[in-house]
């Protein structure tokens, strides 16, 4: 049992990864309304 929380603890670590590709979406969001000002 104790092996297995371990291999969660490890998914974890992955998922906080994952948070920070969302960040990089999310400045592409801005550029697309600066597209919008100028059209």
């Amino acid at each position: 049992m104790l092996l297995s929380l371990k291999k969660k603890k490890k998914k974890k670590k992955k998922k906080k990864k994952k948070k920070k590709k969302k960040k990089k979406k999310k400045k592409k969001k801005k550029k697309k309304k600066k597209k919008k000002i100028t059209g």
